[in-house]
Formats: C-alpha cells, sequence, structure tokens
C-alpha cells in the first residue's frame, strides 16, 4: 500500500507458500502483476512499429487502436493510426487520426502537415491547404507542407500559339552545298580517366539523402521531428560505412532501423578517402514505406 510494489508481491508469495489457498493473498498478487495500461500500451506500440516497418499495415493499425483506447491522450499514438490508415488508403480514417493528433499536439508541424497529406489524398483540397498553411506558420521549414502547396496551388497558363508559323529555313543548293570546300573534322582529344571531386558538392548531397526521410519516416510512424544523422562516407566507393542518429532520438528502439536506411545510400565517389557529415532529416508521419 505503500508503494512497495515489489515488497508487497514478496511478501504475497511467501503468504501463498504458506498458505496456497488463501483467496485474498491470491487476488492482491493477481492485481500486483496484472500490466498497467501503460505497460499494455507500450507492448501493443511496439508491435504497431513492427508490423508498419513490414508492410502490414491493417496489423498496425489495429494494434494502434488498441494503443489509443488505452492512451487517448497520446498524439504520437494518433498520429501513428493515422500513418497505418493512410498507408493502406483509407485516406478518411487518417484525417479522422490526424486531427486528433492536432488537436492534442497543437504546436507539432508535422502533425499537420501529416493531417494535410491525408486530405489532399482525400480529395479536400481546401482543407489540405489550410492544414499545410498552418503547419507552415508554426514551421516555416515544413518541407512536406512547402511540396503541398506547390502541388495544390494555381498552376501557370500555357504559353499563347504564334499568330503564324514561323517561315522554313532557306535549303542550301545541291549544287551550292556540294562545291563548297570541305574541312576535315578536328580529331578528339585523347581519352582520360574522370577527375574526381576532392568532396561531395552540397547539391550532390541533399539529391543524394532526399529520398531518405521517407524511409526513416517508416521506422517509427508516430514520429513528427527533424532528426540528425552524423555519417562517414568514403570517397572510393561513395558509401556510408557509419551512420548514427543524434540527440534525445538516440536508443530508440527504431533508431537501428533509421540508421541501417541511412548507411545503404550511395553518394558519387570523390578524391578523398573519407569525410564526416551531420545532416537532418524532416520526417513526418504521412510518409509510408517504400520498397
Amino acid at each position: 500500500r505503500g508503494g512497495d510494489r515489489a515488497g508487497a508481491e514478496a511478501a504475497y508469495r511467501s503468504a501463498l507458500t504458506l498458505q496456497p489457498g488463501r483467496a485474498d493473498a491470491t487476488d492482491e498478487l493477481a492485481a500486483l502483476t496484472r500490466p498497467s495500461a501503460d505497460e499494455e500500451a507500450a507492448r501493443w506500440r511496439a508491435q504497431a512499429r513492427e508490423h508498419f516497418r513490414a508492410r502490414r499495415f491493417p496489423l498496425a493499425a489495429a494494434a494502434y487502436r488498441e494503443v489509443v483506447a488505452r492512451q487517448p491522450g497520446e498524439a504520437a499514438a494518433h498520429a501513428g493510426l493515422g500513418a497505418s490508415l493512410l498507408a493502406q488508403g483509407d485516406a478518411r480514417g487518417a484525417v479522422e487520426a490526424y486531427v486528433r493528433a492536432t488537436q492534442l499536439a497543437p504546436s507539432q508541424a508535422g502533425f499537420f502537415a501529416s493531417l494535410g497529406a491525408a486530405q489532399e489524398r482525400a480529395g479536400d483540397v481546401g482543407a489540405a491547404t489550410a492544414s499545410y498553411r498552418r503547419a507552415l506558420a508554426i514551421d516555416p521549414g515544413t518541407r512536406v507542407a512547402r511540396d503541398g502547396l506547390a502541388r495544390l496551388g494555381p498552376r501557370p497558363a500555357p504559353a499563347p500559339a504564334p499568330a503564324t508559323e514561323p517561315e522554313a529555313a532557306p535549303t542550301p543548293s545541291p549544287g551550292l552545298a556540294s562545291a563548297l570546300p570541305t574541312r576535315a573534322a578536328p580529331a578528339p582529344p585523347p581519352p582520360s580517366g574522370p577527375t574526381l571531386p576532392e568532396t561531395p558538392g552540397r547539391a550532390d548531397i541533399v539529391r543524394t539523402l532526399a529520398p531518405v526521410a521517407g524511409r526513416l519516416g517508416a521506422c517509427n510512424p508516430e514520429l513528427s521531428a527533424t532528426l540528425r544523422f552524423r555519417m562517414l562516407i568514403e570517397g572510393a566507393t561513395g558509401a556510408v560505412s557509419e551512420a548514427e542518429l543524434l540527440g534525445e532520438h538516440a536508443g530508440g528502439d527504431y533508431a537501428a532501423c533509421m540508421e541501417g536506411h541511412v548507411r545503404g545510400v550511395r553518394f558519387p565517389r570523390f578524391s578523398r578517402a573519407s569525410i564526416q557529415i551531420e545532416y537532418p532529416f524532416e520526417v513526418t508521419a504521412s510518409v509510408a514505406p517504400t520498397e
């Protein structure tokens, strides 16, 4: 009763050893050893993430519903449910889940961006535009929202057709063409091996890593955050030999999954032996895993 759960459990077990039939000790021990709602939610959440990573989206959605039933005030659980529903094509259901996530966490730009993506998939362009704008009002750097507004924005009018067709260029007379002196084409320069840059340029880094954010979101469909990675890139092959998730998310049950995706990219080769960089990825819950 005083909070010593382990001591109480040991006492009840001792009592049952002496008197196996004691109903009161049996009931109290059962109550003590029964998983709490938070413990059950954690178990369901781990299963939901595993199903999502394996692309078993209906099972992921079912597991997230169990989490929401035990932790209805947990915004990330509603976001995970939304991602699972959106991944299996239930855009309307995903909208409902993301709406609840934004209500519980109104300062999370990524949840509004994910809501906009679900609304866009559901065909509600006006609502999607409003959600994308709300995400950018919270965090102007939210890429998913910027890209969404670019897709939904006004399209430029097609260029008008010319009033008259341009005149065709005159065709040289065969006789004149054959009378012109001919010159031998200059010899091509001798072949040489390609000169590698010392390090990858910024554009090469951004282009190589751009597709990775969606794969990272598949490792934890509840997540809406900017994640920073440190990586070691080998010049001879362009391979990422080391990848480490930094900050508060390091060591999470999804960190190894994310680090594996980062190690899977390949940069253009460069002349230096290796370089180490840190790079931020914007990860939102609306992105389903890629093959």
